[in-house]
């Protein structure tokens, strides 16, 4: 009689022993994360792209263990730590964060105790958009005599999903109406059967969406009175390059994906930071009716970027060279404050 493959199964181990496979935190397993193929494990656990990692990178007259760009072209802090985690570290993380202005703060531990997970979710909730804190306890698994595998366990992330956002008094009535529309828009994205990753709702026009590509977002915007945009925007030091292979190897593709939901427009703007093409709908958002029929043409170009165009994209990432004389750590701050010039 065979045997069946559910009579095949292994069983899941915990690796307790931590320091076993990385005794040092700063000489094993700092340099163990900064190679590309594991940074990309924690990337996927927190849903964003790792890139141009920097260890011990020195922050006055401290160093940080891990600072790195995403796909926003944000800088992102990593804290470690191969124990239970302790009020020195977290003052250093923050520390760090404040000195060379973080977006992203990622503290990884062994084990984290309740009160300092509290403290992240204290910090989700009351610090300013685009500020994101992350606690990931590391573990290490295996099956029977496999090779032991890491897993990054996400124990607190940012609530953009299911915050509901409220408007303050200075942002007056069209901040309002912003607010209210992106309020919509992620709870209907939270609940949908592909959920894509956006910003907290805010006061603003538009709203990014991650695509886990250093140098390339997507911006969804509401121009009133006018029409609802989606873009595909390029930034960093590799925007030119992507813009000039998409725009001559690539057209008929990028505009047999767009082309569906309407007007497509390249625009290079070689004299600012980001470069876009972008897809409009004509039909102005101002009716608020119609917002659920505006959320679902989002929804729907995006994902056909996504599965589209991101096959593509992740090539053509992959052959850009970065200009030697770049250092990415230490960019503009302003890059995505550069894009939004281009959003009106």
């Amino acid at each position: 009689m065979s045997v069946g493959k559910a009579d095949q199964l292994g069983r899941l181990e915990e690796v307790k022993d931590i320091r076993a496979v990385w005794p040092d935190e700063a000489r094993n397993f700092t340099t163990w994360l900064a190679k590309p193929e594991n940074l990309s494990i924690l990337g996927d656990a927190i849903g964003l792209a790792l890139e141009e990692p920097k260890t011990e990178f020195m922050v006055g007259p401290y160093r940080a263990d891990l600072v790195c760009r995403d796909d926003r072209d944000r800088r992102v802090i990593i804290e470690n730590q191969l124990e239970k985690t302790d009020h020195r570290h977290l003052g250093q993380l923050l520390t760090y964060a404040v000195h060379i202005n973080a977006s992203t703060i990622v503290w990884i531990a062994k084990e984290f105790t309740d009160e300092h997970r509290a403290t992240l979710e204290w910090l989700n909730q009351h610090t300013d958009d685009g500020v994101e804190f992350f606690a990931i306890e590391i573990q290490l698994w295996k099956i029977g005599d496999s090779r032991i595998a890491p897993r990054f366990n996400v124990t607190c992330k940012p609530n953009s999903w299911t915050r509901v956002a409220k408007p303050d008094a200075a942002s007056g009535a069209a901040g309002a109406k912003h607010l209210r529309f992106w309020n919509l828009f992620n709870d209907r994205v939270a609940n949908s059967s592909k959920p894509i990753r956006t910003l907290k709702p805010s006061t603003s026009h538009w709203t990014d969406v991650a695509v886990g590509l250093a140098g390339l977002h997507i911006s969804l915007l509401n121009r009133w009175g006018r029409d609802s945009i989606c873009q595909i925007v390029l930034s960093g030091p590799s925007k030119a390059e992507m813009y000039r292979l998409l725009s001559n190897s690539h057209r008929d593709l990028v505009a047999g994906v767009l082309a569906p939901f309407g007007e497509i427009a390249w625009r290079e703007m070689p004299e600012r930071k980001s470069a876009i093409i972008q897809v409009s709908r004509a039909t102005p958002p101002d009716d608020e009716s119609s917002w659920p029929a505006v959320i679902d043409w989002f929804q729907d170009t995006t994902n056909a970027i996504l599965e589209r165009l991101k096959p593509t994209l992740l090539v053509l990432r992959a052959d850009v060279s970065l200009p030697t004389d770049v250092d990415v750590i230490e960019t503009d701050d302003g890059g995505s404050d550069s894009e939004r010039q281009a959003r009106s």
